[in-house]
């Protein structure tokens, strides 16, 4: 954990003293690798140091930092980049990093693990894990050429997505038959009750996501909100995420049941999915605020019978309830990322028709060519030449677009639900108060 704080400062210091777009993307890698160890240890140690019962709760409890630093993230970045230097967004992660590390040094004190570093650096599986983050980062290069500089049956769109699907062979049949450490456990990939699990908790996360990611779209572009007041404006999704995620956590705890609560997120998900598709070009505020709230309440109910289950469903084996916990976080993180790249892909590629379509029509008052009409697609910016009863018009195209990422998180929350309703019926363990115990014994 230490190490991938430091990685993760390290990547920080990079990046706010970059004097060049390459720099800061490198120091941006890095960030991102620390910060991966970051958000899995900290899921694994949770797993390992509460007991079944508490878990909701402490789960209940990632959600709801991560929601908050979404919010406050955004909204400080801004305060930094219009009156102080965008360099401070990673330098106040150096700050934040010097008080972190010794109050982590000093509040956990795991056992030492047996055997040495060098035996622990044997039963990593390298081969493995380069085979798997290259079929990754090839299929997510494919989706992002298709919308940019290639056309989609271009010789490079084409490559990425055979070689992807070769490395991706290559890496199961390593994983499953060769390795002797393997990233992916059979016993774990082979549990149909973990899978539903995790593909329940990873479809609503992704459909979450995907649903702020627009909205922040929605805000800055057809609103003109800058960086501070789009925050401000997700501030009801965030909140009611937050809530929901301690009420979730709470109700768990008492109760014991996780999968009624994972059907309802499920369906309250769909629902606040298909609500977002209501937002218009001209909106009002207590409108807006009204339709954001119902997908907030489904993520916040969505995330810990997942993560519960799977912790609850792990095979009694050597590091089981560890193998698990990251196979559930990893596959979160993935599904998040592969449904985003493909939103943008709908988003891209349907903008660029409206807007062709706008030009075809002759509907503005000024002369634009296709061209200066669909290159709005990739400079937004460029909007602010346009009169405003134009504006109106190819804000209407950016809608339509934006409404077509929220039928996407239709399906993918409808994908949520099946799984939920599949999902095994288990239940954590009760723990009676002492009182209760005693009350009983006397009956």
């Amino acid at each position: 954990m230490i190490l991938g704080i430091v990685i993760f400062e390290a990547g920080s210091l990079i990046c706010a003293l970059a004097n060049s777009m390459p720099l800061l993307i490198a120091g941006r890698v890095i960030q991102g690798v620390g910060g991966a160890n970051i958000q899995t240890l900290s899921m694994m140690i949770c797993s390992e140091v509460a007991s079944v019962d508490f878990r909701p709760v402490i789960f209940a409890m990632i959600p709801v930092v991560f929601t908050i630093a979404s919010v406050v993230g955004p909204i400080v970045g801004g305060v930094f980049a219009t009156y102080v230097s965008w360099r401070w967004c990673f330098y106040i992660n150096l700050c934040f990093g010097g008080v972190i590390v010794p109050i982590f040094i000093f509040s956990f004190n795991p056992k030492t693990p047996e055997g040495t570093f060098k035996e622990k650096i044997k039963q990593l599986d390298f081969f493995g894990s380069l085979l798997m983050i290259s079929s990754i980062v090839l299929l997510l290069l494919a989706l992002s050429f298709g919308v940019s500089e290639y056309s989609w049956n271009s010789g490079a769109v084409i490559s990425c997505f055979v070689l992807s699907g070769v490395l991706c062979i290559g890496f199961l049949i390593w994983n499953f038959k060769f390795s002797r450490f393997p990233l992916a456990r059979a016993s774990i990939v082979i549990n149909w009750r973990i899978q539903l699990a995790v593909g329940s908790l990873s479809t609503a996360f992704a459909s979450f996501m995907v649903s702020v990611q627009f909205l922040s779209v929605y805000f800055q572009i057809v609103r003109n909100n800058d960086a501070i007041h789009t925050g401000l404006a997700l501030l009801p999704i965030i909140l009611t995420v937050s809530l929901f995620s301690i009420c979730a956590g709470v109700t768990v705890k008492k109760t014991g049941h996780m999968k009624p609560l994972s059907i309802l997120a499920g369906l309250l998900l769909c629902v606040g999915s298909g609500l977002l598709v209501l937002l218009k070009v001209q909106e009002t505020s207590s409108r807006r605020i009204g339709l954001l709230i119902i997908t907030g309440i489904g993520c916040g109910l969505a995330l810990q019978p997942g993560f519960v289950s799977v912790s609850m469903l792990a095979p009694k084996e050597k590091n089981g309830l560890i193998m698990s916990t990251a196979y559930a976080n990893f596959g979160r993180n993935i599904v998040c990322a592969l449904v985003s790249q493909i939103a943008q892909v709908v988003y891209t590629e349907t903008l660029k028709s409206n807007l062709a379509n706008i030009a075809k029509n002759g509907k503005l008052q000024q002369s634009f060519s296709a061209a200066d009409l669909v290159s709005l697609a990739d400079n937004s910016g460029l909007l602010k030449k346009y009169v405003k009863s134009d504006q109106l018009i190819i804000k209407g195209a950016f809608m339509k677009s934006i409404h077509n990422v929220f039928y996407l998180c239709i399906a993918i929350s409808a994908v949520s639900l099946i799984c939920s309703v599949f999902m095994a019926d288990i239940r954590v363990p009760i723990k009676k108060s002492k009182k209760a115990s005693i009350d009983v014994e006397k009956k």
